[in-house]
């Protein structure tokens, strides 16, 4: 309600964490870009977004994965982090 930070929580970083941070620092595309993009696409609000650096989409090795609050709806939209497109678009309600 306040944007207060309530909590905090630290864990070390195992290799497969470390190949991903790499990855997020080499994207083109950061956090606050990709949350733009997928408000901008999707016309909600992004309430979850994760990097995901893996081989899911032969075509987005590294990229976003958003839930987005569109009415009474959750649209899942995942922008990839090196040229900023969107894909895989998801509707439930």
């Amino acid at each position: 309600m306040n944007g207060r930070v309530i909590s905090t929580d630290v864990e070390r970083l195992d290799s497969d964490d470390l190949v991903d941070y790499k990855a997020l620092k080499q994207a083109k595309i950061d956090v606050k870009q990709a949350m733009k993009i997928a408000e901008k696409q999707s016309g909600g609000r992004v309430i979850e977004i994760e990097f995901k650096n893996d081989r899911d989409y032969s075509d987005h090795a590294s990229y976003y994965e958003t839930d987005i609050l569109k009415g009474n709806s959750i649209v899942w939209l995942n922008v990839d982090a090196n040229t900023g497109s969107v894909f895989n678009n998801k509707f439930k309600k």
